[in-house]
């Protein structure tokens, strides 16, 4: 992957806000916890809740068998 691999637009429905993310070969935590790298405040996301990860070269969101 190379630095201009993508990005994703994130829209904060309780803020009127947009947050633009990198997409890279990082993996990306999505929760409601602190050590999320995104994260979404509403009690129905755990606190890793989901992670954007890098799969043969495609982009995956992955469910971490989070308890909500």
């Amino acid at each position: 992957m190379n630095k201009d691999s993508g990005k994703i637009i994130l829209l904060d429905r309780y803020v009127d806000s947009l947050k633009q993310i990198e997409l890279t070969d990082k993996t990306i935590t999505l929760g409601r916890g602190r050590g999320a790298d995104i994260i979404i405040d509403n009690s129905y996301v755990s606190s890793i809740h989901a992670e954007i990860s890098v799969f043969e070269g495609l982009f995956a969101l992955i469910d971490i068998d989070s308890t909500n």
